[in-house]
């Protein structure tokens, strides 16, 4: 898949199930802010997912909720896509 097809699809599908998916298959989840930029960053960072034991259970951090606490407000996919994808051809 070559590299813009692959952001356009990161835009698209980037919802909770996919979310899951790209863990399930090596997807490292940190949060942090601007200066933590990765390949997903630009795409995710306006995009809050609710937090489920689930979502916790794969690496997300209770530390980075919004104010109500119930939602993250933005994270961090920190291993390559080239090694995600890899994995999932």
């Amino acid at each position: 898949m070559q590299a813009s097809n692959l952001r356009v699809l990161m835009w698209l599908k980037m919802d909770d199930d996919f979310l899951y998916f790209l863990l399930d298959h090596g997807a490292d989840v940190n949060f942090g802010d601007r200066k933590d930029l990765t390949p997903f960053y630009r795409e995710i960072r306006d995009h809050s997912f609710d937090a489920t034991p689930d979502f916790i259970n794969r690496g997300g951090d209770l530390q980075h909720v919004d104010k109500n606490a119930k939602t993250f407000l933005s994270y961090v996919i920190e291993k390559p896509l080239s090694f995600i994808y890899a994995r999932l051809l």
